[in-house]
């Protein structure tokens, strides 16, 4: 089989890690480059050409995780808002608690070149109190004393 025939893998890796995160009680983001041509997004919450959007089921309505498109509505300080996300758009979904997820190559189709991030999900730009958690655990773990047990009569 030719690869002009094969479909794009993104969509069916961005379904199965969205269904994983839920599985295991996380919470995904989405990390999209906002220079995409379709996207629809509030540009005030942009920055660097990137917008993180919440995408766990109490955040969003009528979530469509399409191949084509990633379609939903969601509030922002109140405001109702239309998210159009064009597949190609997302870089990355990952867990807002610990940032397990995966990153994507941006797939301009206005550029018959990809461009690679070449980017580890630990750089992703967000910052939240449980980015440092497994260190603090591991932490607890060496620091607490080992239980002792005692014969009580």
């Amino acid at each position: 089989m030719e690869n002009s025939n094969i479909t794009n893998v993104r969509p069916y890796l961005l379904r199965a890690f969205y269904d994983w995160l839920l599985d295991n009680q996380l919470t995904p983001y989405l990390l999209v480059n906002i220079n995409t041509p379709e996207i629809e997004v509030p540009l005030i919450y942009t920055s660097n050409g990137q917008i993180i959007l919440n995408v766990e089921p109490q955040a969003v309505k009528d979530l469509n995780l399409g191949n084509d498109f990633i379609t939903f509505n969601t509030r922002f300080h109140g405001i109702s808002h239309y998210i159009n996300l064009p597949i190609n758009s997302i870089l990355a979904i990952y867990a807002h608690e610990n940032g397990i997820g995966t990153v994507f190559e941006y797939d301009n189709p206005s550029d018959k070149k990809n461009i690679n991030f070449q980017t580890d999900i630990k750089n992703l730009p967000f910052n939240n109190k449980y980015s440092n958690i497994k260190d603090k655990i591991d932490k607890k773990i060496i620091n607490k004393k080992q239980p002792k047990f005692r014969v009580i009569k």
